[in-house]
């Protein structure tokens, strides 16, 4: 009975260590991605406290009817209803984590708990943000290296990830089929509205890109309400813009953006590079880059969603049968949405040997 008080004290202590950790597990995840960071920053990462089968998103896609009416003030009014509201359906994803602490481990570490905890946590969040912002970024294409607007699929259960940002932000180089994909349960091909923006590049020179480059901010910045506020490429793309615009003299120095990545203003906004942004455009989609790609982001209309019970949270440590160890399970409960594709956009086909 003295040993079974002893592993529940020790089980204890390390469980209230690692709630605390919690929000720096948190910090650690949004502040790795740059969509995730814009998200919590412009209060789009939001939580619910409880999950229904699917996260429901309203959209509006037809304005009600307007018009002048007769002399004086005095004619009909036009009281048709609008039909124009539909809702985008988001599925949840689940991810875990786990952080164990064997026997043998606590014993060598007798006295050091916290020290012990610390290292396990840092090694469990490092593999959080790692698979949090490839699998946003990559898809599926993180593990066959080409089904970038796939969701992540686990090969051990089937489970899926949350829905990738290729799929969000759709390239293609047929005509007349820009910014489709079925997202939110809507198919872009037919629900044309739904459709994001997209830039196929054919650019030679600098100023024929920074040409396209304004050609994307302008398409997702056409109709009510503002344009991109974040702009994501990966980053020979980000060497291209750094050298076209201080070639043609349109900037001379980086900014500081309030980011915690290096930045460059680009049309008031951060323009950012990250590690695991695809190639859009060779074969379709893939994690080896050829050719470049940029993301212009309007994070008003994107943003995630997770379950308050489940937002990084740590279980209890517990033992096995026949254990050597205890373990915590770290949960995560949450969906990535959409509610206006049109504001948002991406550019493709990028040659990355410009040089003047």
């Amino acid at each position: 009975m003295g040993a079974t008080t002893l592993s529940r004290t020790y089980n204890a202590r390390l469980t209230a260590l690692l709630d605390k950790i919690r929000p720096v597990i948190q910090n650690q995840i949004t502040t790795a991605n740059p969509f995730y960071f814009k998200y919590k920053k412009s209060g789009n990462w939001k939580t619910v406290s409880q999950l229904g089968d699917r996260y429901r998103v309203p959209l509006m896609y037809e304005f009600a009817p307007i018009d002048t009416f007769g002399p004086n003030g005095v004619g009909q009014v036009d009281v048709t209803p609008t039909d124009g509201q539909t809702p985008a359906f988001f599925d949840w994803a689940r991810m875990a984590s786990s952080i164990t602490i064997g026997d043998f481990e606590r014993a060598q570490n007798k006295g050091a708990a916290l020290d012990l905890l610390k290292s396990k946590t840092e090694q469990a969040m490092s593999g959080l943000e790692d698979r949090f912002g490839r699998w946003l970024m990559q898809g599926h294409g993180a593990v066959d290296g080409a089904s970038i607007s796939t969701a992540r699929t686990s090969t051990s259960n089937g489970s899926t990830f949350v829905s990738p940002i290729p799929l969000m932000i759709y390239y293609t180089a047929t005509t007349g089929q820009s910014g489709i994909g079925t997202v939110g349960g809507i198919n872009a091909s037919t629900e044309t509205w739904w459709k994001n923006q997209c830039v196929v590049s054919a650019a030679t020179t600098y100023s024929g890109f920074l040409k396209e480059v304004d050609h994307l901010i302008n398409l997702c910045s056409q109709s009510a309400g503002p344009g991109p506020d974040l702009f994501v490429c990966d980053l020979r793309t980000y060497e291209l813009v750094s050298a076209s615009l201080r070639a043609l003299q349109r900037f001379t120095d980086y900014e500081e953006v309030d980011f915690p990545w290096k930045a460059i203003r680009l049309n008031g906004s951060p323009l950012v590079f990250d590690q695991f942004v695809p190639d859009v455009a060779t074969g379709g989609g893939s994690t080896t880059i050829t050719l470049g790609s940029m993301y212009a982001a309007n994070t008003k209309y994107l943003g995630v969603t997770v379950y308050s019970g489940a937002d990084f949270t740590p279980g209890e440590f517990v033992r096995a049968p026949n254990g050597a160890g205890e373990s915590s399970i770290i949960q995560w409960y949450g969906t990535h949405w959409v509610s206006r594709r049109d504001k948002s956009g991406v550019m493709g086909n990028i040659t990355l040997t410009i040089a003047s």
